[in-house]
């Protein structure tokens, strides 16, 4: 088992982690231990750090483990990955950095219009020491994955917590909000976000008809490969969340992270009865639009139904988090009933 799963338990529902947060969170400076507090579900696992709310000097386990002590409330706060940014904009609070691989329209309209002026921090993988270090940070936010060469650096500049965003699943991110949450000293608010969050997916599901179930993959396509995604990766996890079905499921085909590029034949032997896909860097043709035109494809179930829909790879591919998660459920919704 890994680190993470022992910190969260697979599918936690948003509104059972707003449970937990309320009860860790009674009051200013009043810590209330999850598995013994009021209404708390014994079911789920528990983040650890909820017991940490209200406290001045707040102890924090991140996603490695690693234990990190934040004193008081952080005011200069570096993002390195776009999921981090979404979280600490919900919170009213702009990061000083973000990592926006240079390109400040990585940024989703949604998340851009909830923070100010910030310095890019260069690449999400490969981010900018000498700017992070000018910026004076007094929290960094990093990612398991894609930073695991450089936290022991990053931690040289300021507090750091490696947190989940690359390969995460949409219940291990509800749990990394939580985790923001408490490291910002604002439990309460969060618990908000997420009670405002599983309200917004509430009304965005109850506009699918009842049995929904059809299966799906969510892919990439660039101009030489078609990339299906892992079942557990984020996408996929939301898109469960309005009842569709997965098969993106076979390790040996689609192992943990980011999948290989696979062939036509595969997908046909897939045959999903929806096909999500963005091109990649959203450029107006892919393979995958090739692909479209043969006869092999025009026999797939996708096909005869209309089931392919192409989305765009900034909200769909690279955001995850909150607001990307709900952005990618109302599109789904869209597509499918054109509601």
């Amino acid at each position: 088992m890994s680190s993470l799963q022992r910190v969260c338990v697979p599918r936690l529902a948003a509104a059972a982690a707003s449970v937990l947060l309320a009860a860790a969170c009674g009051g200013i400076g009043q810590t209330v231990s999850p598995s013994s507090a009021p209404g708390a579900a014994p079911a789920y696992s528990t983040n650890p750090n909820v017991s940490q709310c209200g406290k001045a000097d707040r102890i924090i386990t991140d996603a490695n483990n690693f234990v990190t002590t934040i004193r008081g409330v952080p005011q200069r706060i570096v993002t390195v990955e776009l999921s981090f940014a979404d979280d600490v904009s919900l919170l009213s609070v702009s990061p000083v950095g973000i990592g926006d691989d240079n390109d400040p329209n990585l940024v989703i309209p949604q998340i851009r219009s909830r923070i100010g002026p910030y310095t890019s921090l260069g690449t999400r993988e490969s981010p900018n020491f000498a700017v992070i270090a000018g910026l004076k940070p007094d929290l960094i936010i990093a990612d398991q994955i894609g930073n695991r060469k450089i936290i022991d650096q990053l931690r040289t500049v300021a507090p750091t917590l490696t947190l989940q965003s690359q390969h995460t699943t949409y219940s291990q991110n509800i749990d990394t909000a939580l985790t923001i949450g408490v490291a910002l000293n604002q439990c309460v608010r969060m618990q908000k976000v997420l009670a405002d969050h599983d309200a917004t997916m509430a009304t965005i599901k109850a506009k699918v008809p009842a049995g929904e179930h059809r299966s799906f993959v969510f892919a990439l396509s660039s101009d030489k490969t078609f990339t299906v995604f892992n079942s557990q990766q984020y996408t996929g996890t939301v898109l469960e969340q309005l009842g569709l079905k997965a098969v993106a499921t076979d390790p040996s085909l689609f192992p943990a992270g980011d999948a290989s590029g696979v062939t036509l034949e595969t997908l046909v032997q897939l045959d999903p009865d929806l096909i999500f896909y963005a091109n990649v860097l959203d450029t107006p043709t892919g393979l995958f639009d090739t692909w479209q035109r043969t006869q092999l494809f025009e026999a797939s179930k996708a096909a005869k139904t209309h089931g392919a829909h192409r989305e765009g790879q900034k909200p769909w591919s690279l955001t995850r988090g909150i607001t990307g998660s709900e952005v990618i459920a109302a599109q789904a919704v869209h597509d499918l009933y054109g509601k």
